[in-house]
């Protein structure tokens, strides 16, 4: 462990000299482009956001990963196997389980507290009172700022819809405009039905979408005081500074950079079609640093000689506010990287070792670490499920509130209490289709042709491909697969 200092500073921040920043870069371009360009070409792979209603029913828990170098020569390996497994744990967070901010921010806003005041203001919002509405979610904003580098993505995106709506309710139009196109960047999945308060405001989340799909594109270059930060745009793990991100949509992006043993920060820069934009990070040692690092070393110490630190992770977990917590060494071994380390959840501690090829194979390895670890396997992205339930505002008597049924499709809501529900009795008299001999027997013919239609299409596809349901995956690296 003696080689993990280098010129006094933490190893949790140890990365190769200016020399190696080549290699970085090219394994930073290894990471993102096998990480956000898998292909999972199976129904099953879209079942995750399906079970996470489910899923937040239950104890919420938190997942810290903490990956050190096992010499100063894999410093680079562990900085890609600690994106890679960071990235895939954020796609947890549709099971139930988010990720443990180790970085951490000097005094923040109470999230419980924070997200009490946007429940307000939603329900302002739902009963017309823009005014007050705007000025609770000003003050939210000024509260996010203090904790916005490890704040929950949905609750940023919630301030954000909520303070542009009320922005512009209160006739500050481009304010508003501002504040959605955040919204909408930091939660792609978003809905029409989740802005129907009323027409001015669904229209509204229509034109941010349209400008958002029609806009130019720029892009960022991030750099940060100590080199080999994680660098995260709208949440989203792009690689490691310093780096150049293009092809961003123009408008307001969150930057988040991470590093070990220093405080997380995040800010908004605005990028403008066809220039690129400088953003500088300044990172500072957090307070915790040295309890953490002093804990990771006796873990990975104990973890080498067999012994299960079950005390140990006990408290670095509590100090990283993680209900799970890995602690890992990585080092390269021909041409896998080997993972090596303990885990452990509320008191049961293991020690555990894995291989991770340098192939088509890294991902699905990695994910499957993770899953055995914890027993929560990866979902799809949360952020393309809707963020709230439809804010559909049902016109009354005398309202002003519209809704163009044709546009906002699956999102509709019914009103049970509508007179088309009401007593059928009088027209089932004069006309039922069901009793007529004719409605079964085209019924019958119509089933029969699908039945047919829909077992040739099965069986032909069984037959292609060999039989069964099939999947794959697909991974493109630099446009090569």
């Amino acid at each position: 462990m003696n080689d993990r200092q280098n010129n006094g500073r933490p190893f949790l921040s140890l990365i190769p000299s200016t020399a190696g920043r080549r290699w970085i870069a090219a394994v930073s371009v290894f990471v993102v482009a096998s990480f956000l360009h898998v292909e999972l070409l199976t129904p099953v792979a879209s079942l995750g956001l399906f079970n996470s209603a489910k899923a937040q029913t239950s104890i919420e828990r938190s997942l810290g990963i903490i990956i050190v170098p096992r010499r100063t020569a894999d410093a680079a390996a562990a900085m890609v196997a600690r994106g890679l497994l960071r990235g895939i744990s954020d796609r947890m967070a549709g099971q139930g389980m988010t990720r443990a901010p180790v970085s951490s921010v000097d005094n923040p806003f109470p999230v419980a507290d924070l997200e009490a005041m946007v429940a307000q203001g939603a329900k302002l919002m739902n009963d017309g009172k823009w005014t007050e509405s705007l000025e609770l979610y000003r003050d939210a904003e000024t509260k996010l700022a203090t904790l916005l580098p490890i704040a929950p993505r949905a609750l940023v995106a919630r301030v954000y819809k909520g303070l542009g709506l009320s922005l512009q309710q209160n006739r500050r139009q481009m304010q508003a405009k501002e504040m959605v196109r955040r919204a909408i960047l930091l939660w792609p999945g978003q809905k029409q039905a989740e802005y129907a308060y009323n027409l001015e405001t669904k229209n509204l989340f229509q034109q941010i979408q349209r400008e958002i799909v029609d806009s130019p594109k720029g892009s960022l270059f991030v750099e940060t005081s100590e080199p080999g930060a994680e660098v995260y745009i709208d949440y989203e793990f792009k690689g490691f500074s310093p780096l150049q991100i293009p092809e961003l949509t123009t408008g307001d992006h969150l930057i988040t950079v991470l590093l070990d043993g220093f405080n997380a920060e995040a800010r908004f820069a605005t990028v403008r079609g066809m220039t690129e934009e400088r953003v500088d990070f300044f990172l500072a040692e957090a307070f915790n640093a040295p309890d953490i690092e002093a804990l990771t070393n006796t873990i990975i110490s104990q973890s080498n000689k067999g012994v299960v630190p079950g005390k140990e992770i006990e408290t670095l977990s509590g100090l990283v506010k993680a209900t799970d917590l890995v602690v890992a060494q990585v080092y390269m071994e021909g041409n896998d990287f080997v993972v090596e380390g303990a885990y452990g959840q509320l008191g049961t501690n293991k020690l555990f070792k894995d291989r991770l090829p340098q192939s088509d194979e890294l991902i699905v390895k990695a994910e499957a670490l993770l899953a055995g670890l914890t027993g929560v396997r990866p979902g799809a992205d949360i952020a393309q499920a809707s963020l709230d339930a439809p804010s559909v505002v049902m016109p009354t008597a005398g309202s002003s509130a519209l809704i163009d049924i044709s546009q906002v499709g699956d999102d509709v809501m019914i009103d049970p209490d509508a007179p088309i529900f009401k007593d059928t009795g009088k027209k089932d008299k004069q006309f039922n289709v069901v009793k007529k001999w004719w409605f079964w027997t085209a019924l019958a013919v119509g089933v029969g042709a699908i039945a047919g239609v829909t077992y040739w299409g099965v069986d032909s596809a069984r037959k292609a491909e060999g039989g069964g349901v099939t999947g794959r995956v697909n991974i493109s690296i630099n446009a090569v697969e």
